[in-house]
């Protein structure tokens, strides 16, 4: 009901609400430890799933072919500027060497 309670029933509520937040605490204590292995269970997966991706296996030399088309300058506010090829590097560290090993991008 929207009524409130009475003054003898107010031991009695916070009573079941102790006696439910314990329960909750003891559950969350229970499943925290699977949780935590679920957790790093899913990172791990994440990493080794990575580790297939077909642009691993892509040969420096492609990639060198995909940044000398690739084009370094942007519009902003009406005029071009020109971005250096090294920020291809900034994708990661096969990108960046890669980048920073071929002359035509330079």
């Amino acid at each position: 009901s929207n009524e409130p309670p009475l003054d003898a029933e107010l031991p009695l509520i916070r009573d079941f609400i102790a006696q439910e937040q314990s329960t909750l605490d003891d559950l969350n204590a229970r499943i925290e430890q699977p949780v935590s292995r679920r957790d790093s269970t899913v990172e791990s997966i994440g990493r080794h799933v990575a580790v297939l991706s077909p642009a691993r296996r892509v040969p420096a030399d492609v990639w060198r072919e995909i940044f000398s088309l690739l084009s370094f300058t942007r519009k902003v506010r009406g005029r071009e500027i020109s971005y250096p090829p090294w920020r291809l590097g900034h994708i990661c560290r096969f990108w960046r060497e890669v980048a920073s090993s071929s002359p035509l991008l330079w």
